[in-house]
């Protein structure tokens, strides 16, 4: 005979028999099937239990038929429960009357044979009998279940099994025990609400269910500090058992909850018994037992609050789980239960991804209104989920180092960089929302540069670039472009000095991603100071912003040694010398004949000048290259400023001067580009003066003429203009 054949034989088929013909007559007794009445039906069932439990102690006296006998032994005393049971609460097999007083009698009845049930399994010291008849008993209860009183069976079957898991230290029949009871009840809970619970419509069995689970939780409560452990694997069930008792009655309340506002209250009560319960004599001698039920409370206790603003989110229930078994299996070095938290922090990320998200996106495409039960949801869930990873992980890292752990927590940082911008986005509406993402970004920087997490990074560079996005259709108000928005007015600076921030505080290591990663924050500060400019400023002003931005940013690159924002400062020169060049003359006054959007160009040449000599780019050839463009940009923009300003005759003379100007500042300063500068600009000045200003008869003071007046500086500029230049190097210095 093979091995499986043997263990089928010897192990499996008579419990599975057992276990059917128990089924059966229970199913026979509830089904109004041919012509027994009530007595007749309970007097076969309890025949059958006798029959049953006889036999069973008659064959475990006999080696050979020990493992039946004791089958028999199981089944018999749970059948006998369930007769007890059931003539009173089941209608086809009622025989006591409905009344209070035969109620108690039935209630001292399955009392005495739940206990008698007890003391005489734990003759055979076998958790098999014991365990067959308890769990026996609960199946057959939950299939005759019809009001909320029946389940007063499952309170005594509970006290019965306490008494034996005390006495035998069966601590995993308990684990059964506990999942039985709390199941049976939901599965009460489930034919009288439906598959979606009460949603909070009362019921008119609430109050009476309310207690019966807080009993349930109760006598398991008390098993579990009363018990004395002999072994680490003993205390490790003990609290799988003790984490259990406490899930399932949350779930059950979460399930019958007929005002989710008030569920906050029954947090902090279960919180507030669990932590007392940790601080009794008898638990402090067991450290793990200790800790888990201080955790479990304080938890609880935490939890509360967020619960109140969500509605009793089940979302909430499970992070409490998680935590429980994460801080748990830390503090009491059991892997086991690290991972169980771990695994069911993912299922809630799962949880607040699929369906949570959804409901938010849904009720975000109706309106910007704020939405404080989402919000508050997704700011604990952010929380808890960086506790885990920044926390729980750096204070125990040697227990997170190993696979699978530390790639579950590092998931547990993305969720909750996930349920923090989700939490913003609920919390913060209009122009906030982009205010928002970048705090949440400047603060994971911070975190960042702190820990030198590359997850991190990773984190808050998405985030950032939710910001932008978010700023730039929102907070840049493009609907009205160039009128004044007080809110983009407040609002613009603000996210660009977070970017900058941002930046500084993103380089971890010199390298090109880091660089990469600083220069995109960089780019969106100055982005974002540029376009307030572009729409805020009036036009005759923004030449004169743009050049002034673009100094700054130029110091800044030379003073934090930061060279990508040195880069922006060119493209901001570049707005300046377009702003002052397009800017529109027919819409503006003049003053004494100047046209003001000339005077308003003066800036940006001086600004074009001062980059010249300190720009911002550490490369010497790129250094070169900056300083030519900037200065032979200056002498341009000088030469449109005087051709505006001045009145045909005179811009001659104006260049001449600017030329003559030109000569003696490379003679202080020695630049080459100076000198050309001033050779381009005279011979511009004598080809203006040629075809403009000679055939010019008009007299200036008495007989002396423009035209004379005018080539008389040519002479004048010869003597300054001996300046005889270097040959032009792109790399030479001031």
């Amino acid at each position: 005979m093979s091995s499986i054949e043997q263990t089928l034989g010897t192990h499996w088929l008579y419990k599975l028999g057992i276990i059917i013909l128990v089924v059966g007559v229970a199913l026979f007794g509830i089904h109004e099937l041919g012509t027994l009445g009530p007595l007749g039906k309970a007097g076969i069932s309890y025949f059958t239990a006798l029959f049953l439990l006889i036999g069973g102690i008659a064959l475990e006296e006999r080696e050979q038929y020990r493992l039946i006998g004791r089958g028999g032994i199981g089944g018999g005393w749970a059948l006998r429960f369930f007769t007890s049971y059931a003539i009173y609460y089941v209608e086809a097999m009622r025989v006591f009357p409905k009344d209070l007083q035969w109620l108690t009698l039935d209630c001292v009845l399955m009392l005495i044979v739940a206990v008698a049930m007890a003391l005489h399994t734990l003759r055979y010291r076998s958790q098999f009998v014991t365990g067959l008849a308890f769990l026996l008993g609960y199946f057959t209860v939950a299939l005759s279940q019809n009001n909320v009183y029946s389940l007063s069976a499952g309170v005594f079957l509970a006290i019965g099994l306490v008494s034996i898991v005390l006495r035998m230290g069966w601590f995993e029949l308990e684990v059964f025990g506990i999942l039985s009871t709390y199941l049976t009840h939901l599965y009460w809970l489930y034919h009288l609400l439906g598959p979606n619970g009460a949603r909070g419509h009362a019921f008119p069995e609430y109050h009476s269910s309310l207690a019966i689970l807080f009993l349930y939780w109760l006598i398991f409560r008390f098993s579990h500090v009363k018990r004395s452990v002999k072994s680490d694997f003993e205390e490790h069930v003990s609290t799988a058992a003790a984490v259990l008792n406490m899930m399932l009655l949350l779930g059950c309340l979460k399930f019958q909850s007929v005002d989710p506002t008030l569920a906050y209250i029954a947090l902090f009560a279960v919180g507030a018994v669990e932590f007392i319960s940790a601080q009794l004599p008898a638990t402090k001698r067991r450290r793990e037992a200790f800790v888990v039920l201080t955790v479990a409370g304080a938890a609880l206790m935490l939890a509360a609050v967020p619960s109140h603003y969500t509605d009793n989110h089940i979302a909430i229930l499970w992070l409490v789980g998680t935590e429980v078994f994460l801080i748990a299996g830390a503090m009491v070095q059991e892997v086991v239960f690290r991972r169980l938290g771990l695994l069911t922090g993912l299922l809630v990320g799962i949880r607040l991804i699929g369906f949570d998200f959804r409901d938010l996106v849904n009720l975000r495409s109706h309106g910007e209104g704020l939405e404080p039960a989402a919000g508050t949801l997704f700011a604990f869930c952010a929380m808890v989920f960086y506790l885990n990873d920044l926390a729980i992980g750096t204070r125990w890292r040697e227990f997170f180092e190993s696979s699978p752990d530390r790639p579950l927590l590092t998931v547990h940082s993305y969720f909750g960089a996930f349920a923090g911008g989700a939490a913003a986005w609920a919390l913060f509406t209009q122009d906030w929302t982009a205010m928002a993402f970048a705090a949440l970004m400047l603060a994971l920087a911070a975190m960042g540069k702190a820990l030198e997490s590359r997850h991190l990074q990773v984190q808050y560079a998405l985030l950032g670039l939710l910001a932008f996005l978010r700023a730039a259709a929102v907070n840049l108000h493009l609907e009205a472009p160039h009128a004044h928005v007080r809110m983009r007015l407040l609002t613009l600076p603000i996210l660009g000095a977070m970017f900058y921030l941002t930046a500084r505080l993103a380089a971890q290591r010199d390298d090109l991603a880091q660089r990469a990663l600083r220069g995109f924050f960089a780019a969106a500060g100055s982005a974002l100071i540029a376009l307030l400019i572009w729409f805020e400023v009036p036009e005759l002003w923004q030449p004169l912003a743009f050049i002034a931005f673009a100094v700054i940013l130029s110091e800044a690159a030379r003073a934090l040694t930061h060279h990508a924002i040195g880069w922006h400062s060119h493209i901001l020169g570049g707005l300046a010398i377009y702003t002052a060049l397009t800017a529109d003359a027919t819409k503006v006054h003049a003053w004494r004949t100047i046209p003001v959007h000339a005077l308003g160009a003066l800036p940006v040449v001086a600004g074009l000048y001062w980059l010249a000599k300190r720009v911002g780019v550490a490369n010497p050839h790129h250094l070169g290259i900056s300083r030519v463009a900037y200065s032979w940009a200056g002498a341009g923009m000088m030469m449109w400023v005087l051709e505006e300003a001045l009145g045909s005759p005179w811009i001659a003379f104006g260049w001449i001067v600017f030329a003559v100007t030109l000569t003696l500042s490379y003679r202080a300063i020695r630049y080459p580009q100076l000198a050309w500068q001033a050779n381009i600009v005279g011979v511009c000045a004598l080809l203006r003066a040629y075809f403009y200003n000679y055939s010019f008869a008009q007299r200036f003071w008495g007989p002396i003429s423009l035209r004379v007046l005018t080539f008389s500086q040519s002479p004048l500029d010869c003597i300054f203009s001996r300046a005889r230049p270097r040959p032009p190097s792109i790399t030479s210095a001031w």
